[in-house]
């Protein structure tokens, strides 16, 4: 084989490793011990502040843990789902800029299964039910 096409091959092969090993990684949200027979969770949240950044988004418990549940890009909506907490608790959501900007935190809120929609501009948490 000529060495222009073997440096080829092994770019592609190369390649195929990485994506499949970004495709075998955990995302943050489904980690924490929670069974995966469990339902998922969504919120779906609209990232309209101005000025406009992207955020990363974690959720809150009563006690103090944070739990990042994902990134939503600039002036776009993002579902974000997780294997999570439900029940009685009070949670909030925070967003915090990718760089500069200040960080945005929701007011408490009781997660059902039914997810909850967060507005980030208003700062308006309405749950699912």
């Amino acid at each position: 084989m000529k060495p222009l096409a073997t440096l080829r091959r092994m770019q592609a092969v190369l390649a195929l490793a990485v994506v499949a090993g970004a495709c075998a990684t955990t995302s943050p949200a489904r980690e924490g011990g929670e069974g995966d027979d469990a339902p998922a969770i969504e919120i779906e949240v609209v990232n309209n502040t101005v000025p406009s950044y992207d955020r990363t988004v974690y959720l809150l418990d009563a006690g103090g843990s944070r739990r990042m549940l994902g990134r939503v890009m600039a002036d776009s909506t993002a579902t974000l789902r997780f294997v999570g907490p439900l029940g009685a608790d009070q949670f909030r959501l925070q967003a915090r800029p990718v760089g500069n900007g200040s960080t945005v935190t929701s007011p408490p809120f009781t997660l059902s299964a039914k997810g909850a929609r967060w507005n980030v501009r208003p700062n308006l948490v309405v749950s699912g039910g």
